[in-house]
């Protein structure tokens, strides 16, 4: 019996991040890297502000 062959797509928030800095016009950045979705950006974008707003809020 064949075992299906599953491919997994993942990049850190980091480097979703730089991608966006990189490629200003997100359907440039959608076409280099088709594997990357909306919902994606999305949740590296939540997780950066959370990140952030929770390390600068305990420095106050």
């Amino acid at each position: 019996m064949d075992n299906p062959l599953f491919v997994i797509f993942a990049l850190p928030n980091a480097r979703v991040i730089e991608l966006l800095a990189t490629y200003p016009n997100r359907e440039e950045l959608l076409q280099e890297f088709p594997e990357l979705e909306d919902e994606d950006i999305q949740q590296a974008l939540i997780f950066a502000s959370s990140y952030l707003s929770d390390r600068y809020s305990c420095e106050s």
